[in-house]
């Protein structure tokens, strides 16, 4: 005989009490069960809270602070509304704790097929919830039942864990992981409920053999009893589901065998096109490296600030370079230094993809003469079409390039010929003018007698014409300071 110890996260009181009568229950003996204790949730509330609230109240001056009711603060809810189940907060506080005990099963300890242990059981049962509450006094059993309308007697305990000492709150409060350590089991909830259940389980199994039953050695499992059946229908179900599961895994080695080998040659191509992509990655490199040196020619080129020209008498002569030839100089020599590496990079290029054309017609030979029929070998051929279709369409690219860059290099060159004939020969002009004007500009003899003239010319002449003029001003200005009359007020004057 076995012995079943468990808790029940799915409590239903109404179902406990018998206001809900399942289908597994015999009415006419429902009036048989044992009850214990039966308090509802509110009432075992007010009995274990309802002082402490009072307390708290009365010491708050603040109404906000106020709690009307303690269950409804802790879960939301009013206790009459949801009383049948067990509510969880989000500080995974439980309103209430089940837990379910039963002795032997329908053969060994059942009310109608075994009734003589069905009553040693049912003793056992009572005996273990009187003493309950003895043993564990920070568990509040508000509802202890022995069911003997069903098969098995067996006994639904509901109690609620609390704890006493808090100095903020309630001086009594809600709290299983406390009430479980003032009774001195461990401070990790967890630890605790475990320990708290096997030694209760253990105390079970002593009162069972007590009274003469014998009960079968535990294996150590989850904390969960299972009947006969169940575990027959289980292993039942379990190989159902092991059968369909080994029917699927050899369904999918077969798939997985006939994808082996598509796998092999799909790894072959995609290392073929990995080294295909790693060289025009390197190539992109080292082309990348070209135009940075292609730059920095054309910033660090600065062409000669002078030219040599020949005057009108056919002399040579160093003369500075206009601001607009210099830039003409160097768009021509920064055109043809570009064309040159641009062949150069076009042919590079050309041989490039001509070597991947060749490298790509060859894969692709190879993968169709394997086998024509295959779906990934025309997807090869087609990827290596792709392939030959982009390497032409970069070598037509490249030609156009090759001929656009001739065509505007040419243009640039005669341009530039035609700017530099034209500046030229403004310039010879302008030095033509120039000569002219330096001839017209020479002092003639009649020039040079008039400034000898001008130079010899006596200063006292000039002194004298001054003399008489200061003479002249000074009889115009030449006036009687008697005549001047002073005001009798100062302030009253008329400036």
């Amino acid at each position: 005989m076995r012995i079943s110890f468990c808790g029940d996260d799915r409590a239903k009181i109404k179902h406990n009490t018998r206001e809900f009568v399942s289908a597994n229950v015999d009415k006419n003996r429902i009036q048989d069960n044992i009850v214990i204790v039966n308090q509802t949730v509110q009432e075992a509330y007010e009995n274990l809270f309802g002082e402490p609230l009072r307390e708290y109240n009365d010491k708050q001056k603040r109404k906000d602070r106020k709690i009307d009711n303690y269950y409804t603060h802790l879960f939301g809810d009013v206790p009459e509304s949801r009383q049948d189940e067990i509510q969880t907060n989000k500080n995974n506080q439980h309103s209430f704790w089940e837990n379910i005990l039963q002795v032997g099963d329908k053969d060994s300890a059942g009310i109608l097929t075994n009734p003589k242990n069905a009553r040693i059981a049912t003793e056992c049962l009572k005996e273990y919830i009187e003493g309950f509450q003895e043993r564990n006094p920070y568990l509040y059993v508000f509802s202890a039942i022995i069911h003997l309308d069903e098969q098995t007697p067996h006994a639904h305990l509901d109690y609620i864990p609390f704890a006493e000492g808090y100095k903020k709150g309630l001086s009594r409060q809600l709290s299983i992981a406390k009430a479980l350590e003032l009774m001195g089991y461990s401070k990790n909830c967890d630890e605790a409920i475990r320990d708290f259940t096997a030694n209760e389980r253990k105390i079970f199994r002593g009162i069972c053999e007590q009274h003469g039953l014998e009960i079968e050695r535990e294996e150590k499992g989850r904390g969960i009893s299972f009947t006969p059946q169940q575990m027959r229908d289980g292993i039942s179900k379990l190989y159902s589901e092991l059968t369909e599961t080994e029917k699927k895994l050899q369904e999918t080695d077969k798939v997985l065998q006939e994808k082996q080998s598509s796998l092999s040659e799909v790894t072959a191509q995609e290392q073929t096109v990995t080294a295909t992509v790693n060289a025009l990655q390197e190539r992109e490199q080292e082309l990348q490296k070209t135009i940075d040196e292609d730059v920095e020619f054309i910033k660090s080129y600065t062409p000669s600030p002078t030219k040599k020209v020949k005057d009108f008498l056919g002399r040579e002569k160093e003369v500075a370079k206009t601001v607009d030839e210099l830039k003409d100089e160097k768009r021509i020599m920064t055109a043809q230094e570009l064309l040159a590496r641009e062949e150069k990079i076009i042919s590079e290029a050309k041989e490039e993809a001509r070597r991947v054309v060749s490298s790509a017609e060859a894969t692709a030979q190879e993968i169709i003469s394997k086998a024509e029929s295959s779906e990934i070998v025309l997807t090869a051929k087609a990827e290596a079409e792709q392939v030959i279709q982009s390497a032409n369409a970069v070598l037509h690219e490249a030609e156009i390039t090759k001929a656009s860059a001739d065509n505007y290099c040419e243009e640039r060159i005669a341009l530039a010929d035609e700017e530099a004939e034209e500046r030229s020969r403004q310039l010879d002009e302008r030095e033509k003018h120039i000569n002219a004007l330096s001839e017209l500009s020479r002092p003639t003899a009649e020039y040079e007698e008039r400034m000898s003239w001008l130079y010899d010319m006596p200063i006292r002449h000039m002194g004298e014409e001054l003399t008489e003029e200061i003479d002249e001003l000074e009889e115009e200005l030449d006036f009687d300071e008697d005549e001047i009359e002073e005001p009798d007020n100062y302030y009253d004057y008329e400036f």
